[in-house]
């Protein structure tokens, strides 16, 4: 971090900053250049722009970042582009005034500051696509109306897809993040959203709604904008093929700038290209190929140069879900001429294993769970501060004081919040096997261990998966994580229950739970952690053959009286009662839909 010196530009930042941010949970700091911190949540001001601007300018740029934050998910689905280097400038500028329009019907003051962020573009000579995509970014600026300095080329392509792109702008989520879920989220997400992405994970309600309706944005684009954008696109590749074959140094200047990455002589050669075309002539080998390549390396440059609001570039894209750059956006794919034209229709494939038809079941209690254990394993004390740092949420004013007297004290002028950390905490798994689960029973626990997994994996908990007949059953070691094996290996818990599981233990005839209960917690003990929970799905029953129901109550005596484990008994679907003879801490016949909150509860006794 540079120097930052305490003046009244940022403290109104800092001001402004807490009521934008505090949604999202985004932290502000000020730096060389604007930058998001996706590791830390920090968006970091650049220090420049706040001198020379002021703190209403960086609050519009604020605004509009947190509205990206909101909104921006286009990066998760594949959209086919003929440029595919060229593709985030233009999506970036549609996506734009969508984040802006969200902003403003979230905080309706912010649109003054946002008017600030409408700059002209400078009188320089570029391609179509690019002179698109800028005026998609500044067009709502003017109440969507044009500038009237485009070139009829661009004006009519603006013209063709003004509707469609204000449609876009409007296809938002909600601004209150207090609703409550639409009631067929979970159904259309399942349907719409998941065939489209890569990621595999079961977000969050209002984060299901954020990407269905970047989905049906996109639909938008792709049927009503994207089109128009190509046709300019390829304008300029053959413009800038002219250019190129016109005259004999052309071609080798352009691929030495290339080459050694001269971003400026590309620019400045596809700038001349819009005023000196070439004949049109056959094109020479190699010269469309080159032009493409100069028009994305020129693309990239202005979507990296552009500052920060004034289009064509997003600091902040949520960062939890890798880009789905293996998925094609539903509806596409190669044309078959013969075919009658339909709307476009997403193919849903049906849960293909059976984990994922687990998941499937659970996936609706996955996000309050999650949120759930997140809260409960965090330290139950007050946030303090401290002082001493070179940049933070309030000023220390004494010493601001006395940095008046010694500059020296620039570095050591903000308080900053500490957060308690987490527990270093470990989970163990243990899940009845027998044969007195066969049915509703076993599909349950399946489920049940299936939403703690997935739960656990997403907070980065260590978790250990066993089953128990006769011995234990390794499923998953602490180290292993959410592998596709593990979850392989969940999937087939039916499996051992019915005697089938291929190179399984299948001894469905007995549970020796004392024992394998034992094993277990002294696997737990081994792992590193402050907090050890061991989790029993059983339906009470013990029939062992090596052991007998006073072995499981002089285990569980045993583990009660030791303080560095908790355990808990969880007798999953119908008919478990039992399960309250033996644990101090247990829930019986637990619904499958009542399994997140009966785990909320019964932790929320042992831990606190």
């Amino acid at each position: 971090m540079i120097r930052m010196t305490p003046t009244q530009d940022t403290a109104d930042l800092s001001a402004l900053a807490a009521g934008l941010c505090q949604d999202a949970g985004i932290g502000v700091e000020l730096g060389p250049r604007w930058a998001w911190d996706a590791a830390r949540r920090i968006l970091v001001v650049a220090e420049s722009d706040l001198r020379l601007r002021g703190a209403d300018w960086c609050a519009a740029v604020l605004a509009h970042e947190v509205g990206h934050y909101f909104v921006t998910r286009h990066h998760l689905f594949a959209v086919p582009f003929p440029l595919p280097d060229a593709l985030p400038v233009l999506m970036n500028s549609l996506e734009d005034p969508r984040a802006n329009a969200w902003i403003v019907g979230r905080y309706p003051g912010t649109v003054r500051w946002l008017a600030r962020l409408h700059e002209e573009p400078p009188p320089v000579p570029v391609p179509a696509f690019l002179a698109f995509c800028r005026e998609c970014a500044r067009e709502p600026f003017r109440d969507w109306q044009p500038s009237g300095r485009e070139p009829a080329l661009v004006a009519d392509a603006l013209a063709e897809t003004r509707d469609a792109r204000r449609r876009y702008a409007q296809t938002l989520p909600p601004t209150d993040l207090t609703l409550p879920p639409e009631a067929d989220v979970m159904d259309r997400y399942r349907s719409e959203v998941w065939p489209a992405v890569a990621a595999r994970d079961v977000p969050s309600f209002r984060e299901m709604l954020a990407r269905l309706r970047a989905l049906e944005a996109l639909r938008i684009a792709r049927d009503e904008v994207l089109p128009g954008a190509a046709r300019l696109l390829e304008h300029d590749v053959e413009l800038l093929r002219r250019y190129l074959d016109s005259g004999p140094d052309r071609r080798p200047e352009a691929e030495r700038s290339l080459s050694s990455g001269d971003r400026p002589a590309v620019q400045r050669m596809v700038s001349d290209a819009q005023s000196q075309p070439g004949s049109a002539g056959e094109p020479k080998p190699g010269s469309r190929e080159l032009a493409e390549r100069m028009l994305g390396a020129c693309s990239k440059c202005s979507s990296e140069s552009e500052k920060p609001g004034a289009g064509t570039r997003a600091l902040i894209a949520p960062s939890s879900v890798p880009p789905a750059t293996q998925c094609e956006m539903p509806g596409r794919g190669a044309p078959d001429p013969g075919a009658e034209v339909t709307a476009p229709r997403l193919r849903l494939p049906p849960p293909t294993s059976t984990y994922d038809r687990a998941l499937s079941r659970v996936a609706d209690q996955l996000h309050h769970l999650t949120t759930v254990l997140e809260d409960l394993l965090r330290p139950r004390r007050r946030l303090h501060e401290t002082a001493g740092f070179r940049s933070g949420h309030r000023l220390d004013l004494r010493r601001v004081m006395a940095f008046e007297a010694d500059p020296r004290l620039w570095d050591k002028l903000w308080r900053r919040k500490s957060i308690p950390d987490r527990h270093q905490t470990a989970f163990s798994l243990l899940v009845d096997l027998s044969g007195s689960m066969h049915g509703p029973k076993t599909d349950a626990a399946q489920a049940g261990t299936v939403l703690m997994a997935e739960a656990l994996h997403r907070l980065q908990i260590p978790f250990a998966i066993n089953g128990f007949q006769d011995r234990l059953i390794r499923f998953a070691d602490f180290h292993d994580g959410l592998t596709e094996r593990v979850r392989t290996a969940v999937g087939e818990m039916a499996l051992e229950v019915a005697g089938q599981r291929q190179g399984g233990n299948n001894v469905p005839g007995f549970n020796d739970d004392g024992p394998c209960l034992r094993e277990a917690a002294e696997q737990l003990l081994g792992a590193p952690a402050d907090d050890r929970i061991l989790i029993v799905v059983s339906d009470g029953m013990p029939a062992g053959r090596h052991s007998t129901e006073q072995d499981l109550r002089n285990v569980v005596r045993l583990l009660a009286r030791e303080p560095r484990l908790r355990l808990i008994g969880v007798g999953i679907g119908p008919d478990t009662d039992h399960v309250r003879d033996f644990y101090p801490h247990s829930r019986a016949s637990v619904g499958l839909d009542q399994f997140a909150g009966a785990i909320a509860e019964l932790l929320r006794v042992v831990l606190e």
